[in-house]
């Protein structure tokens, strides 16, 4: 009798030989997972203003009037200096919640395939618009059509059952492999946001 095979294998370590050849749904994962669920380049500028690179320089003389223009430039540059570190925090942390987005959606999907409860959303939104992140397009079979097992001894039974159970194991593991290179996409747009987040600190 042919075994059902187990759907979110994406759980559980599989075990493979050194010399096995990757299945057609494993090329397809490792080839979709260098590239994000998003194109390059998708996430949001912060918009925030940056100040002048350098302070202002001091007054070549002690004259009241230079002294008071200088001392207003440089309280002019520390408020420019305050509100941008201000931004930029504010959108290092909605950065932050994007990325705890886009793991909420991967694992509401991975808890929806394994007929779980969902994760708890993230407490505040990002700097993108609410549910940006996009579902995955990966179709779950459905194991009820194959029905119980036959008797063993009933040979046309068991024969139309097998062929059942293999061609819910071939969608089961295109399935598999659909949500595997999903999941795979999501770690790089989570890295491109992360890298978005040390440019801007810097």
């Amino acid at each position: 009798m042919v075994r059902v095979f187990a759907l979110c294998a994406i759980l559980a370590a599989a075990m493979l030989a050194a010399t096995a050849e990757p299945s057609a749904p494993e090329r397809e994962t490792a080839i979709s997972a260098s590239t994000g669920n998003f194109p390059t380049g998708f996430y949001v500028s912060s918009g925030c203003a940056a100040p002048n690179q350098k302070a202002p320089a001091k007054p070549p003389s002690n004259e009241r009037a230079d002294l008071v223009l200088y001392n207003n430039a440089i309280q002019h540059y520390n408020k420019q200096l305050r509100e941008a570190d201000a931004c930029v925090r504010d959108y290092a942390q909605r950065a932050q919640y994007d990325i705890d987005w886009i793991r909420f959606t991967v694992n509401a999907a991975v808890a929806k395939a394994n007929s779980g409860s969902p994760p708890d959303p993230p407490p505040a939104p990002g700097n993108m618009p609410s549910g940006f992140y996009p579902s995955p397009d990966c179709t779950q079979p459905n194991s009820q059509p194959l029905g119980t097992v036959p008797d063993i001894h009933d040979v046309k039974a068991m024969d139309a059952y097998n062929r059942n159970v293999k061609a819910y194991n071939a969608l089961a593991n295109y399935f598999n492999a659909c949500l595997k290179g999903y999941i795979a996409r999501a770690q790089v747009d989570i890295a491109r946001i992360k890298g978005v987040i040390g440019a801007i600190a810097r």
